[in-house]
């Protein structure tokens, strides 16, 4: 499912300008290393909000959105075993984010929008 996911993205992310926002609650057996894996193969970037000490701002309730995500940045993932390590085995959370979400940005670095076509006709990755 993790891959089909990541097809479909790439798909809908037709150039350069396009992104889109995922939020993904954390989970142990979580997929997030397959589609991090896909989206990389299909040409798309991936950023995670993170607060100034490393950890993922997530979802916040009855807080000012404002106020909750003021001090929060989207940082690069790259390929890094570390870094993907961190994200999806041992992430960090923030105190106000107790439903543990990580929200991500994703967008095409690379590629051309015919490759976005192409990619809808492709049945594996």
């Amino acid at each position: 499912m993790d891959k089909l996911f990541a097809r479909a993205l790439a798909s809908h992310l037709v150039c350069d300008h396009n992104e889109a926002l995922v939020a993904c609650p954390f989970r142990k057996d979580s997929p997030l290393r397959g589609f991090f894996d896909a989206c990389h193969r299909l040409g798309l970037k991936i950023e995670r909000l993170e607060d100034k000490e490393g950890r993922a701002t997530g979802a916040h309730f009855g807080i000012d959105p404002f106020q909750a995500y003021a001090s929060s940045e989207f940082f690069p993932l790259g390929e890094e075993s570390n870094t993907m390590e961190q994200v999806t085995v041992s992430p960090r959370f923030t105190t106000g984010n107790e439903q543990n979400v990580q929200i991500f940005r994703i967008y095409r670095s690379e590629g051309r929008p015919e490759d976005a076509i192409q990619i809808r006709r492709v049945s594996r990755i």
